[in-house]
């Protein structure tokens, strides 16, 4: 059978031919264009969540303002990094003592 296609050849071809669709081609670059977004949005989310637990953002205006060499600026950086670190340590300690303070509370209520 001279005309005959072998099975990989026609496999090859439908392939090709929904891989090179143009349902297929806008469908791909919706799915890339929305994917982008939301790893776009994932980082700006994981990037906030870590600076509003870290001293990460003083740290980073604080290396801004001595590369600028505004160094006023960089030590007023510099204590409120440090009024972050200690209200933060201070707020732990309290989670800490906290079950201690309401057994307490709730004997000398009874």
């Amino acid at each position: 059978m001279p005309g005959r296609v072998p099975p990989w050849a026609r496999a090859g071809r439908t392939v090709r031919s929904i891989v090179t669709h143009e349902h297929t081609r806008t469908t791909a670059r919706v799915v890339t264009r929305h994917g982008a977004y939301v790893f776009g949005g994932a980082r700006i989310v994981t990037r906030r969540a870590w600076e509003a637990r870290t001293a990460a953002r003083y740290e980073r205006m604080l290396r801004a303002a001595e590369v600028a060499g505004n160094y006023e600026v960089a030590a007023e950086w510099e204590e409120r990094g440090q009024r972050f670190r200690a209200a933060r340590h201070q707020r732990r300690m309290d989670m800490l003592r906290a079950p201690v303070t309401a057994a307490k509370g709730a004997a000398v209520g009874t």
